[in-house]
């Protein structure tokens, strides 16, 4: 009977049984863990990617932004977009060539102006399938950009935060 118990045991507690928590700074393809200390004892953490502009200069012109939802909700998505958008245009994601969905835009700072989805179940599967986010804003009436975020590493990502579970 102590044999049974001590068997039991080892298959709870070996080593890599537990999923560990991410690392601040550890990356999931092209998404980085980040947290932000909101206080001595709790945290604000994200999965990011920075959008940067091809070339040498590389200036960062978006960022994505994956977090803990409300409480019993999945995931929420945010974008942080260049000053100058057009507002009644709104701001839309879509993955590689689904359908759309609108977000809301919440405000506009100093460093640009924020849109945000709560996901659903099936916008998370969507994420996970997906290769490419597209973001679609205006920034001149009547003309349309389209930025492509890359999805490599969602999957992991969201696997190791446990935010859609």
């Amino acid at each position: 009977m102590a044999a049974l118990a001590a068997a039991i045991l080892l298959t709870t507690t070996a080593p890599g049984s537990a999923q560990e928590a991410p690392r601040v700074g550890q990356t999931f393809g092209d998404w980085v863990f980040d947290c932000t200390a909101l206080s001595e004892t709790a945290s604000r953490c994200q999965l990011k990617q920075t959008m940067v502009t091809p070339g040498e200069a590389r200036r960062a012109v978006a960022q994505l932004t994956l977090m803990p939802g409300a409480e019993g909700q999945g995931p929420a998505l945010s974008v942080l977009l260049p000053l100058g958008l057009i507002i009644p245009a709104g701001v839309s994601v879509a993955v590689d060539d689904d359908t759309p969905l609108a977000m809301t835009l919440l405000r506009c700072v100093a460093a640009g102006c924020v849109a945000q989805r709560a996901l659903s179940a099936e916008d998370v599967a969507a994420l996970r399938a997906g290769t490419v986010l597209k973001i679609r804003f205006a920034n001149v009436p009547g003309r349309q950009i389209t930025l492509d975020g890359s999805l490599k590493g969602v999957s992991a990502g969201l696997d190791a935060t446990g935010w859609d579970s």
